[in-house]
């Protein structure tokens, strides 16, 4: 059986939806999860058309370094004791002597 199913449903009178899924077996407790569709700003009241995702092309690309001094990063306050969680890229960054994000040479 699968774990997941998106059917679609249009609200039908009192407030009702009814959905048909012959892959359940009858009598079997499902979650049912209800996603509003996303509003029309522009047209108060209608639905906004569904759109392909936004074309980056500098995703995955090696990018500009930002400018000396922009002061993105703090400082750093180590604690003295206890758990210290640290993000992958840094140390992937440096491994890999990448050309803007790693380490200078």
């Amino acid at each position: 059986m699968p774990s997941a199913l998106r059917p679609e449903a249009t609200v039908l009178p009192g407030h009702r939806l009814e959905v048909t899924a012959p892959e359940l077996p009858e009598g079997a407790r499902v979650e049912v999860i209800i996603v509003l569709p996303a509003v029309d700003v522009r047209s108060p009241g209608r639905t906004a058309a569904r759109s392909e995702p936004p074309v980056l092309p500098e995703l995955g690309g090696v990018r500009k370094a930002s400018a000396a001094g922009e002061g993105r990063v703090g400082t750093l306050s180590l604690p003295a004791s206890g758990l210290v969680y640290v993000d992958a890229n840094p140390i992937i960054y440096t491994v890999e002597s990448h050309p803007v994000y790693g380490p200078p040479s």
